[in-house]
């Protein structure tokens, strides 16, 4: 993956496939995206750490198409909302960050970020078992 340098002034040029009304989670998560300092951080990383700074999870990236065959990236993104999770799609390009909240997202791919969900939450919860294990034998 191609290391890019992009101002997080830019994040907020975009546009985006979105309801008119969207949670506070996915406003907070675009605010830090938009605050990030991408001088020396490629577009991912940016997502990355404006996920965790809104207490979500980068869930996968994969790559997506575009109807002239022209291939992106496109990040995955799981916001907690209270008792349930928003799934935001970003994506980047020289215009700058582009957002699909989940009513805008194709069915097979939301499945696919709610079992990544699951596995995550599997993974955390058996890291809290372990953890405490590891450290009485030592």
């Amino acid at each position: 993956m191609a290391q890019e340098n992009l101002a997080g002034i830019e994040a907020g040029n975009g546009k985006d496939k979105r309801e008119d009304s969207f949670s506070l989670p996915q406003l907070d998560f675009e605010m830090a995206l938009d605050m990030a300092d991408g001088d020396t951080a490629s577009w991912i990383d940016l997502v990355r750490h404006a996920a965790e700074t809104s207490g979500g999870d980068l869930l996968f990236v994969l790559p997506s198409f575009s109807g002239d065959g022209e291939a992106t990236e496109k990040a995955m993104v799981r916001l907690p909302d209270g008792e349930e999770d928003v799934l935001i799609a970003v994506s980047h390009d020289d215009d700058g960050f582009h957002y699909e909240a989940e009513a805008a997202i194709d069915e097979e791919l939301k499945d696919f970020a709610h079992a990544s969900i699951d596995v995550l939450r599997r993974m955390q919860s058996d890291a809290q078992i372990v953890t405490p294990l590891a450290e009485t034998e030592n």
